[in-house]
């Protein structure tokens, strides 16, 4: 006689055999994978070296953070050594945030590196920054140093329509890269000068345009707005190197440039190098019939660049008073704007700059995280009979039972 006991038994056996033959059936079963959409992987953030610190080694570690909602399935990254135009490619798992360079980099040097996500082949936003290498040069007198040799443009390069630059909304720009290098191994700690004018002897005025400080060995040239660029007329471009107590080192050879954008024909002893045109992006204006109404911001003080509209923010590189830069960006009221510079973008304050053009169509752009910082403890000490206890940071090794303080 079959109890109900030993049905409910048989029962549960039953249903646990079917759910183990499911299991199996499912462990078979092949589900598709679905991409990550471009628009859930945003650009990594943090990015270390960034616009265009020195670093220790000749294969640097690169590190950066990323914050999507979807994993990617790897990060690929390129390096560029900017003078050759040499590219280096690799990539690392979606879960790994560091990459050293797979090859020996050239002493003396501006690379530019970037990183991208992605998922299967489907890639997200990319975020790139540039860094030095060195050793520094140590000499303090011009007969320390040798004459950088200038890259690109080529003497005697004709600036077409294909050296237009776009900012969104904005009518384009015409805009060289000037590359360089310097042939000692070594890079000047203050930079470079380079000059760019209408005349060989580079007369000071209007027609000649002073760039102090460049630390790596490219600077990008901005045309100056309201300058006939179509009559094929001679551009003259030469470096020195800073020395110390803003000296100068030897002058490059002096290299020439043209300018044709309406679709003349220059000289044909002129010798045309056109280089990649870029994309134009969505939003950009078609090529106006006058010169750029790019508003720019002129330095009339030697000033600090930072990561966001505030001091609050880190310092990312100086500006030297002369200077100027297209402005991309501004924050809410206007006290500082965001300018577009070869060795990354920054912040400057409108108390150190004056504008120059129509600064009402400048779209505000969103500020990055406020960064929390962590202020760094001291200690008091008296540095004087005659003075109060000050706080001293860092504390100093040989200070017994400290009181600690923060400034």
């Amino acid at each position: 006689m079959i109890t109900d006991a030993k049905l409910a038994r048989s029962y549960r056996l039953l249903m646990w055999g079917a759910l183990i033959v499911l299991a199996a059936a499912l462990a078979a079963c092949e589900f598709p994978v679905r991409d990550c959409d471009p628009a859930d992987m945003p650009a990594p953030v943090s990015l270390i070296p960034d616009n265009g610190p020195l670093v220790d080694s000749l294969t640097p570690t690169l590190t950066w953070e990323y914050w999507g909602e979807c994993d990617p399935d790897v990060f690929a990254l390129r390096i560029t050594d900017v003078s050759t135009d040499t590219t280096w490619s690799g990539e690392v798992d979606g879960t790994t945030w560091r990459w050293t360079s797979p090859v020996t980099l050239r002493p003396a040097t501006h690379y530019w590196w970037s990183v991208t996500p992605y998922s299967g082949s489907t890639g997200g936003s990319i975020s790139g920054g540039s860094f030095r290498t060195g050793p520094l040069c140590a000499g303090v007198r011009a007969s320390d140093y040798v004459a950088p040799v200038l890259v690109r443009p080529a003497d005697g390069t004709v600036l077409d329509e294909a050296y237009y630059h776009y900012l969104e909304g904005q009518p384009p720009l015409i805009v060289a890269d000037m590359v360089w290098e310097n042939p000692a191994g070594c890079l000047p700690p203050d930079g470079y000068r380079m000059q760019v004018a209408r005349s060989p002897s580079f007369p000071p005025g209007p027609d000649t345009w002073d760039g102090w400080g460049s630390l790596g060995n490219t600077a990008r040239f901005f045309l100056p707005p309201g300058v006939d660029y179509s009559s094929c007329e001679p551009w003259y471009w030469r470096v020195a190197p800073i020395l110390p107590e803003a000296s100068l080192g030897p002058f490059s050879e002096t290299w020439t440039f043209y300018v044709n954008t309406a679709g003349l024909v220059c000289p044909p002893e002129l010798r045309l190098i056109t280089p990649i045109v870029p994309a134009i992006p969505p939003g950009a204006l078609p090529m106006p019939d006058t010169p750029s109404g790019t508003p720019f911001a002129r330095v009339i003080q030697d000033a600090n660049c930072r990561s966001g509209p505030g001091i609050v923010y880190p310092l990312l590189t100086f500006v030297s008073q002369g200077q100027s830069f297209p402005i991309q960006g501004r924050n809410a009221d206007s006290t500082w704007w965001w300018i577009d510079r070869p060795d990354g973008d920054c912040w400057l304050a409108d108390s150190v700059v004056e504008t120059e053009g129509n600064t009402g169509s400048v779209p505000e752009q969103q500020a990055p995280p406020t960064p929390t910082v962590t202020p760094e403890l001291g200690c008091w000490q008296q540095l004087s009979p005659n003075l109060p206890n000050r706080c001293v940071v860092p504390c100093p090794a040989d200070v017994q039972n400290p009181t600690y303080c923060t400034p």
